[in-house]
């Protein structure tokens, strides 16, 4: 067995003389909690942390390697599952530990399905429970998600109706995806950046020759007001059908004082009614079901959720993130693995 030096000594008294005697014990370097989750990362491939396994042996350095694995699983395993997320939310019980997981669900499809409603949720009405972080981290799923399935919706231009579109909801992916991504452009348009004006415009395009036309100018033109990208809003504009949609978003945008350049509708507008979507974007995103509405006091509540991720006080955010990460992701000293027996 590898020995180390001395981490103790004992004293034995007999009568009246006494003798030392040294007690060896293997070199164990158990990190405390604000290092243990860098040291087993680094164990996961990541770097080097022969400090730890030095003392054990090629055999004893494989156990410990097993047990550090296995504890950084379970301590980046969400505090709550999907479900208990869902039902959180809904109670109004928000939490450090809820924002946490929220963002850490395993599971795509699960994780942005949540992104789309709960953290929503979470983010309007938990108050500074939600860092600037992590509502960059949203944004970045949203928006990753949106450019991977913006191909999908070329196949929506062989509808000609929105009944079509509801009947077809459970069928079609394509139809799924649009409407996902018009929940996507929503969170996005809440915590984005000006660049990801940019998406909004690519969203419109990709629905302007079908039915969901006005669904998606209305939420690319409420994103691109509160993204602050006046050239692209322009741009969407300029691309409109001239509906009641557009109408009642100009008037919006005229109560804004947003200097805008567009052409001059000749034409007379076309009245639109897509009630027969709500039920399919509530199983998508509720906060996507507002753009149903595109009267300007729904724009105006729209932009009212906006908050810059920038103007966030991030130290201070930052702080109550870490804090409860440490206490809920990470073991307490106590909980820290035992040396593997010798």
């Amino acid at each position: 067995m590898l020995e180390s030096p001395a981490l103790g000594q004992g004293i034995v008294a007999s009568g009246k003389s006494t003798t030392r005697t040294v007690t060896r014990h293997p070199q164990v370097f158990l990190p405390t909690k604000a290092t243990y989750l860098r040291l087993s990362m680094q164990s996961l491939g990541q770097g080097s942390v022969r400090p730890i396994y030095s003392a054990f042996g090629s055999q004893g350095a494989a156990d410990l390697k097993q047990r550090i694995e296995r504890s950084v699983r379970q301590a980046m395993r969400p505090a709550y599952s999907t479900e208990q997320v869902v039902q959180l939310t809904r109670k109004k019980q928000f939490s450090p530990q809820l924002v946490s997981s929220a963002l850490a669900i395993p599971e795509s499809s699960k994780r942005l399905a949540v992104l789309r409603n709960e953290f929503l949720t979470i983010s309007t009405e938990g108050g500074s429970l939600v860092s600037a972080e992590q509502l960059q981290m949203a944004v970045l799923g949203l928006r990753k998600d949106l450019i991977l399935k913006l191909t999908l919706l070329n196949e929506l231009k062989r509808y000609r109706t929105l009944p079509e579109i509801t009947q077809a909801f459970s069928k079609d992916v394509s139809v799924r995806a649009a409407l996902e991504l018009i929940g996507n452009i929503s969170g996005i348009g809440l915590y984005g950046e000006e660049k990801d004006g940019a998406l909004a415009l690519q969203l419109y395009e990709a629905l302007q020759e079908t039915p969901l036309e006005p669904l998606a100018l209305t939420a690319a033109v409420r994103a691109g007001v509160n993204l602050n990208d006046l050239k692209t809003l322009q741009s969407i504009l300029s691309k409109a059908s001239h509906t009641s949609t557009y109408e009642h978003l100009l008037q919006w945008l005229a109560r804004e004082n947003l200097s805008l350049k567009l052409p001059v509708r000749t034409t007379e507008s076309v009245t639109v009614d897509l009630s027969s979507l709500r039920d399919p974007l509530e199983h998508i995103s509720r906060l996507a079901v507002l753009h149903l509405d595109d009267s300007a006091p729904a724009s105006m509540r729209y932009r009212s959720w906006r908050v810059n991720p920038s103007q966030i006080n991030s130290r201070a955010a930052a702080e109550v993130t870490q804090e409860t990460e440490i206490k809920n992701f990470l073991p307490l000293e106590e909980e820290l693995l035992p040396p593997p027996s010798l």
